[in-house]
């Protein structure tokens, strides 16, 4: 389908009463753009970041339409490919990643298939984990995890303080409250080596998951060595600016079984899934950061639907925080899973519906955004899921 436009517009947001946003790359209250390709044949392909820098809108929206207009929604790897080379590693990839998935979004949306189908389904369903935002107290963490058990989540993981002792004392009130639920730690690169392998030594006595980006991404003789020390899996990269080509790094040094990513630094659905494939190559988990607007966490979903090797989808707690207001979320307590089909996402929120009125999947539904209404909480028992 020929592209005829791309645009880039900034939202207003606002920041929900109660939540503090975590350590790192969302210290502040992030600005949210809405990345739109259009095409001749009237579909158009959606995507909404919160890591493009509203100073950068006019820059990425000229170098992506010198590009995009004019080509083919369906050459997206070599349009995917020349975006890359026009906007180099640590420049500006939250502007690629947006185009490249907007044209998969209108791919999809051309053969009436839920993006994860089109991109070739695994599965349909995935185990998601509850991930608090950061609190000043043990306290908090303990009352946000408490509720999230009583919804249904059976794994969860902290955005701790970022102080190596503290986040000791976190990680020890957390199994002793919950000792039969998988427990993971994302400090968001706050720690030196040293702190790093403290708290690892600890988070190896407690039976962790994983440990989440102790050190700086950058680092990978660190992270090398802290694999070599810890039993505690690592799960790295997320902060590594440098998308696809980075990925280089973490495969060729045993530094973690997980290799995390976020898909505005990855370069997108293209080379989120090379690089998922890749890693499956040697062994690894390829594991996709899920905070953000709706149809951000909607592609993230999708991804990790289309792929083998990833065990969670990341669902940001409390709930009433997802997306800093720009969307609200509902699921059904009683959900293990994240499931697609017991309830519809649409732009501004997710409605749940009872599993006895679902719709058929294959349905035709007369709004229907492949990436957002392939992606619908939902019910089933024992655990919490995502399914399509």
């Amino acid at each position: 389908m020929k592209i005829t436009d791309v645009t880039l517009s900034i939202l207003r947001t606002e920041l929900g009463e109660g939540v503090i946003p975590t350590r790192g790359a969302v210290d502040k209250l992030p600005q949210l753009v809405l990345v739109s390709v259009s095409t001749a044949e009237g579909i158009d392909g959606h995507y909404i970041s919160y890591l493009i820098p509203s100073k950068a809108v006019q820059h990425a929206a000229e170098v992506a339409k010198t590009i995009l207009v004019g080509r083919d929604t369906y050459d997206v790897a070599a349009l995917n490919h020349e975006m890359t080379t026009a906007l180099p590693p640590y420049s500006n990839p939250p502007a690629l990643a947006g185009t490249d998935a907007c044209l998969w979004d209108i791919n999809a949306k051309a053969a009436n298939l839920p993006l994860y189908k089109y991109l070739g389904a695994h599965r349909h369903e995935i185990r998601a984990y509850a991930s608090t935002v950061a609190y000043p107290t043990i306290d908090g963490y303990l009352d946000t995890l408490r509720a999230a058990v009583a919804e249904g989540f059976t794994a969860a993981k902290v955005h701790p303080f970022g102080e190596a002792a503290r986040d000791i004392e976190l990680a020890k009130a957390l199994r002793a409250e919950f000792p039969h639920i998988d427990l993971m730690i994302d400090p968001v690169c706050a720690y030196t080596v040293p702190d790093a392998l403290a708290v690892g030594r600890v988070l190896d006595d407690l039976n962790f998951y994983w440990f989440e980006n102790p050190i700086s991404d950058q680092d990978l003789d660190g992270l090398a060595f802290l694999a070599s020390k810890l039993s505690t899996p690592l799960s790295v990269g997320e902060q590594n600016f440098a998308g696809f080509a980075a990925l280089r790094g973490y495969l060729s040094r045993p530094s973690g079984f997980y290799v995390r990513t976020l898909a505005e630094y990855a370069g997108g659905i293209t080379q989120m899934m090379k690089s998922a494939h890749a890693c499956e190559a040697f062994g690894l988990n390829y594991e996709i950061h899920s905070y953000g607007p709706t149809l951000n966490l909607a592609m993230y979903l999708n991804v990790a639907l289309a792929i083998r090797n990833c065990d969670f989808a990341e669902i940001m707690v409390p709930q009433k925080g997802q997306v800093f207001h720009f969307v609200s979320v509902d699921f059904v307590a009683e959900a293990g899973l994240l499931r697609s089909g017991d309830v519809t996402l649409v732009v501004d929120r997710w409605k749940v519906r009872h599993p006895d009125a679902q719709r058929n999947a294959s349905e035709s539904i007369p709004t229907r955004h492949p990436i957002t209404d392939s992606c619908r909480p939902g019910a089933d028992s024992g655990r919490r899921n995502i399914r399509c």
